[in-house]
């Protein structure tokens, strides 16, 4: 029997999607639906978190005739829908089908993260546009232009790239070579890259309310926020009261995902 776990890519977008509130904040939900884009269904996003997100006691197996979910103590084969976003989640390169013996999902992921996984930490990339330049340089480090070295085709950046996205990156950096000598390319890198790193913030009473509660915080409000009352009381007043405020709104519609998505489904 062959268990389906993640891969060092699906890794490093399960740590990205379980750290959204924490990064994003008010903006959690924004960002979500800018990933929502980057995967084949939304349904797809909410089943891999359902999965193989934080919280989550499901185990996921093959024993050559049928795909079952594990969960709660009980176990169902998968439907023909969710084989499909299994099988989408393989191409993509986010999971793989390994032998290992563990007894939760949790003891799944732990093996993941003990392999060496070299992107577990990526939060950047660069994008090296093309070799070309029109300026010599002495202090160059590549030793001035090299026009042999076009570069990849646009299309193919973009291809490369979404995965990288799609794990949650939050910095593209293009250089070269002198990038503007693929002005057109440039052009619609950046469009790319906007479309999918730009985050429109949210109205103001709606970081109001995801972040204190109440869309017309009083200053209580602001003083009781948890990171705050973290600073206050830290670990030399192992006595003192910590108070932790949920953040309701993005992580409860979440929550509210992944058991719909590991509800059986054609």
């Amino acid at each position: 029997m062959q268990s389906i776990i993640l891969t060092p890519l699906g890794d490093l977008t399960r740590r990205s999607l379980e750290q959204l509130e924490e990064r994003y904040e008010e903006s959690a939900a924004a960002k979500h639906k800018k990933l929502e884009a980057l995967w084949p269904t939304k349904i797809d996003l909410a089943r891999f978190e359902a999965y193989y997100c934080s919280g989550s006691s499901a185990r996921i197996t093959d024993d050559g005739e049928r795909i079952v979910l594990e969960h709660e103590g009980t176990a169902r084969p998968l439907t023909n829908g969710e084989r499909a976003s299994i099988n989408r989640f393989i191409a993509l390169g986010l999971v793989e089908k390994r032998t290992v013996v563990a007894e939760s999902q949790a003891a799944l992921i732990d093996q993941a993260l003990r392999r060496k996984n070299p992107i577990r930490h990526l939060e950047e990339v660069f994008v090296e546009f093309t070799g070309a330049c029109n300026l010599s340089c002495k202090h160059c480090y590549r030793g001035g232009s090299r026009p042999g070295e076009a570069g990849l085709g646009i299309e193919e950046i973009k291809q490369a790239l979404t995965p990288l996205l799609r794990a949650s990156i939050t910095n593209v950096i293009i250089t070269g070579g002198e990038p503007t000598l693929r002005r057109h390319d440039l052009v619609e890198l950046v469009t790319f890259l906007d479309e999918h790193l730009q985050l429109t913030p949210a109205p103001y009473d709606e970081r109001m309310l995801a972040k204190y509660g109440t869309a017309t915080p009083t200053v209580d409000d602001v003083l009781g926020e948890p990171r705050l009352i973290r600073r206050a009381h830290d670990e030399r007043e192992p006595g003192a009261q910590r108070h932790v405020r949920r953040r309701e709104t993005a992580r409860d519609d979440r929550a509210r995902r992944r058991r719909h998505a590991l509800r059986p489904r054609a």
